[in-house]
């Protein structure tokens, strides 16, 4: 998803029009909507040659950072970053590799996540196993290596309204002085096999060099930023999503080879649950969320309980729809051992619920697991398939 500016537009001779003034009525989803836009654009940019704003920020590996921490390097990298976004993750083994290259007492890296993690919706983090919440970029960073302070602003983001990147990733280089000389992205592709020109690098170069950079300014491409105002949107979309149906259906042989069979372009995964085992609400916490953040991409849930004797009391229902469990639900008649063979699950000691199991389209089983679930581990398999590309 890339930043639209609607400077551009007016530029351009569009115009604005005011609902308030001409009586129109706007949802709160739109207002929102509305009012995250107007932060995005209503900052200013960070001019060439401005100073470099000061920021107070606690970074993953437990310390607090301010920018006069930086201040025995000859250049200053800072980057604006996140998790969830797919253009940033990138990134991110180029921006490691950079700061090998370069960062020494010359060059300074440092990378900020300007995103409120409380103004997203689930199917926004679709890309990522982890959010953008500080424990989340300390799974990231330490899974990326990076070599490099990873800083959160996402509790006030004063530090990102003050620089006013227009995307992730954003890229500031500052000389010595701590004067802006370059501001834009990285290179001029996502896709490393389409980089041709390393702008980045570039301004780094020129600023050591003490010349003046060519083109000190470039678009940028990425995710917008997630600004605090969108939170009314993002409860309003979870709202919604509290709503949703949840059912239970008989599961018979027929069905469950059709299902497993995969003919659809979807991935699939499978969870045999029962609401005996000890942690089915928290497998059914955690099942529900990676529902609703893959499903868009993807992701088809198919939950299945071992009660041979039915849902006479509607009990196994119940719980369903206390969790939103808006996935397809069926129960099964089927001594456990019976279904996982059908399942083509091999036992290997004794079984243990829940069991997961992930199939691609036409019926490739990619992973499974017994026993109590790792989300995050599920969720890296989930993603190992999907990539940045994947779409049903």
């Amino acid at each position: 998803v890339r930043f639209f500016d609607f400077r551009g537009l007016v530029g351009q001779g569009f115009c604005f029009v005011n609902p308030f003034a001409h009586g129109i009525p706007l949802s709160g989803t739109l207002l929102a909507l509305l009012a995250s836009c107007l932060v995005s654009i209503s900052a200013s940019a960070l001019e060439i040659g401005a100073d470099a704003p000061d920021f107070l920020l606690p970074g993953t590996d437990g310390k607090t950072y301010r920018l006069s921490d930086f201040a025995h390097h000859e250049v200053l990298v800072v980057v604006f970053t996140c998790n969830h976004c797919p253009t940033s993750q990138a990134y991110e083994d180029r921006l490691v590799e950079m700061a090998l290259q370069l960062g020494s007492r010359q060059v300074g890296f440092v990378a900020i996540s300007p995103n409120d993690p409380l103004a997203f919706r689930k199917d926004e983090l679709g890309y990522s196993e982890v959010d953008d919440s500080l424990e989340g970029m300390k799974i990231r960073a330490a899974r990326k290596a990076f070599s490099f302070p990873y800083l959160y602003d996402g509790a006030d983001q004063n530090c990102s309204r003050a620089y006013a990147p227009r995307a992730t990733p954003h890229a500031f280089v500052f000389d010595k002085a701590r004067r802006l000389r370059y501001s834009g992205r990285i290179d001029n592709s996502a896709e490393l096999r389409k980089v041709f020109k390393e702008d980045l690098r570039s301004a780094i170069t020129w600023v050591l060099a003490g010349k003046d950079i060519r083109t000190p300014r470039t678009k940028v491409f990425g995710s917008a930023i997630k600004w605090s105002v969108r939170r009314p949107m993002v409860a309003k979309d979870m709202a919604r999503l509290e709503r949703e149906t949840v059912s239970l259906k008989t599961l018979d042989t027929d069905t469950l080879s059709f299902l497993l069979s995969n003919k659809s372009k979807l991935l699939k995964l499978f969870l045999v649950w029962s609401p005996e085992q000890d942690d089915a609400r928290e497998t059914f916490e955690q099942i529900v969320e990676i529902h609703r953040r893959y499903r868009k991409r993807g992701l088809d849930v198919v939950t299945i309980v071992a009660a041979q004797a039915g849902d006479k009391d509607g009990h196994i229902l119940g719980f369903l729809k206390t969790h939103v469990a808006s996935s397809r639900n069926y129960w099964s008649k089927e001594p456990l051992d019976g279904l996982l063979r059908k399942m083509a699950f091999k036992k290997e000691g004794p079984i243990r619920l829940p069991f997961v199991m992930l199939v691609k389209p036409r019926g490739e089983i990619i992973y499974h697991h017994v026993g109590k679930l790792n989300p995050l581990a599920l969720k890296r398999e989930i993603l190992e398939v999907m990539g940045r590309s994947y779409s049903p």
